[in-house]
């Protein structure tokens, strides 16, 4: 996890040098623009006296203002000699309070909506799988737990069944168009288990994975061959389509 934040930070340097860089340009205008308008006024000795001070108490109002306490006993103590310390004091503030204590803020929420995201799914799930169970129950008095297609087919055409699913993310017709891969034949039965399971893969809100697209090749190549099969032809045999291409 170190790892991954010094490279974030690196990746994220040119962002954070351009940003760093307006914020000076902005700090530096600022600074002439009160260094003229205090002249002569009870402010002028006391944070505008000159444009490095009043460069400084900008940039350290603006970016760390729980720190100007320090920056005001560091100035009255540092002499003037000292400005490549006082350069690198300003610095490790600056990538403390800008870049690190940041970088912590959007790491915890991207955990947060990273677990939020899972929570949600999860709840989903049970939702979609009490659902379900609740709906065999109605249609499967001996709950056997196993489902046939005439049940299948009778649950997902009920409108109610259709309204609930849709809570949860499911459209029931893409789930009908599924029948003839997870029903065989007319009298095959499958678990309440692998229906749950294969119905909250149909959620809209899924990203498809390459295991996704695996799955859909092996399917595609079942029907193919299940096709070649009823109709007397070799699955094996390129077609003159294919060895055209």
């Amino acid at each position: 996890e170190v790892v991954v934040l010094f490279k974030g930070m690196l990746v994220a340097c040119r962002a954070v040098l351009s940003t760093l860089a307006l914020i000076g340009v902005i700090i530096y205008m600022f600074s002439i623009l009160f260094r003229q308008l205090s002249r002569g006024s009870k402010l002028e000795p006391l944070y505008f006296k000159s444009i490095p001070a009043a460069y400084g108490m900008l940039l350290v109002s603006s970016t760390a203002p729980d720190l100007a306490s320090v920056f005001e006993d560091f100035l009255a103590t540092v002499d003037l000699e000292m400005l490549c310390f006082s350069a690198l004091f300003y610095v490790f503030i600056l990538l403390i309070s800008l870049t690190v204590l940041n970088l912590l803020i959007g790491i915890l929420v991207n955990v947060v909506a990273d677990v939020a995201n899972t929570e949600k799914t999860q709840m989903q799930e049970r939702m979609l799988g009490d659902l379900i169970r609740r709906l065999m129950r109605e249609l499967d008095p001996d709950c056997d737990d196993w489902i046939q297609r005439p049940e299948f087919l009778q649950m997902f055409s009920n409108p109610v069944v259709v309204s609930s699913m849709k809570n949860v993310g499911v459209d029931c017709l893409d789930v009908l168009d599924f029948v003839d891969v997870l029903f065989k034949t007319p009298d095959a039965v499958i678990p309440v288990d692998d229906l749950i399971i294969f119905t909250a893969k149909l959620r809209g809100g899924n990203v498809a994975t390459v295991k996704d697209v695996i799955d859909s090749r092996r399917i595609l190549g079942q029907e193919f061959a299940e096709v070649c099969k009823r109709h007397g032809l070799d699955a094996s045999e390129e077609r003159p389509l294919a060895s055209s291409r």
